[in-house]
């Protein structure tokens, strides 16, 4: 029995694992078979890193009992490592990364309706490319909450991986960041956000968006998106710069299907830690600080289920292209 254990902590603690994520509701279920072919997705672009990371959490087992295998050694993996990668923000971390007093003062009286916020979000220094490693940039370890505080999720409230974020800031530019998502971004211009409602010129395109459910349909939408769309004055695209004192409209689409990850050999599905809504939602730049960093004042405009989409046919054991460009 000593030995099984010995051999079991030895096996699992050469798992280097990400530092940020958040808490999801639950444990999703380990699969006990190889890793299923995921489903097909819009990612964003990113860059590889070469800065030097570290290891950051031991599996624990129990001193009393038998060593866990089988199905329960696989639940024994996700929860261990997979879980914490998808945690809420510390309120320490919150503190941190707060907006400026002044500010949050600034629109005191708008915070007060229902379906609003005020968050910062850091500019993206390569802190969130490797989901498994901790990042020892010194600019990385300034915010290590999830995503480091350059990504942000309205449908979670909170600050998420860019996998699971609906808005991402990298080099000067906004963008909808997550997986398997139309994302529609315009700038509304110098507009007050308190003034800002589904009505509004510009904003009416967006609402009247009608998410197509098959996945042929929806990646040549995304296509169109990262390219941009002219419309009545406005430009609709996935990724626009970021201008100070500027209010944007976005709508995110989650869709709802599996995205399947792995802990050395389990497979979950990443989106079990998801809330997979359709949301639109105004949001104005209201500051740029020293540092680059941006302070985000929002409201929620329209939150609804969103759809699944329908998978093209998979024949001859070729597996369908889940790779396409979202930024140009």
């Amino acid at each position: 029995m000593k030995t099984s254990v010995l051999l079991l902590l030895v096996f699992l603690s050469s798992i280097p694992v990400a530092y940020a994520r958040q808490t999801p509701t639950g444990t999703p279920t380990a699969g006990s078979t190889p890793v299923p072919q995921p489903t097909p997705n819009f990612p964003r672009g990113g860059r590889g890193g070469t800065t030097p990371s570290i290891p950051v959490q031991d599996i624990v087992i129990p001193a009393q009992g038998s060593a866990p295998e089988g199905l329960a050694l696989q639940q024994l993996i996700v929860h261990t490592y997979a879980q914490p990668l998808y945690r809420r923000p510390t309120e320490k971390e919150l503190l941190d990364i707060a907006p400026p007093p002044g500010i949050a003062n600034r629109y005191r009286e708008f915070l007060k309706r229902p379906n609003t916020g005020i968050f910062r979000l850091a500019a993206d220094s390569g802190c969130s490319e490797n989901s498994k490693v901790v990042n020892v940039n010194d600019n990385c370890l300034k915010y290590t909450m999830p995503g480091s505080g350059n990504s942000y999720s309205f449908r979670a409230g909170t600050y998420r991986i860019r996998d699971l974020a609906d808005l991402n800031y990298s080099n000067n530019v906004l963008g909808v960041s997550g997986m398997m998502m139309n994302g529609i971004l315009a700038n509304l211009g110098d507009l007050p956000v308190e003034n800002v409602s589904l009505q509004t010129r510009g904003v009416e395109y967006i609402a009247k968006f009608q998410p197509p459910a098959d996945f042929t349909a929806a990646s040549a939408v995304n296509d169109q998106l990262v390219a941009g769309i002219q419309k009545e004055g406005f430009l609709y695209r996935r990724f626009l710069p970021a201008v100070e004192n500027s209010t944007y409209v976005l709508r995110a689409v989650a869709y709802h299907g599996k995205l399947f990850r792995s802990i050395h050999g389990v497979p979950y599905n990443e989106f079990d830690f998801d809330k997979r809504r359709d949301v639109i939602v105004a949001f104005r730049v209201a500051y740029r600080d020293a540092d680059g960093s941006l302070i985000i004042v929002w409201s929620q405009l329209s939150n609804v289920d969103s759809p699944k989409l329908k998978l093209p046919p998979v024949s001859d054991g070729k597996k369908t292209n889940s790779r396409y460009p979202s930024k140009s």
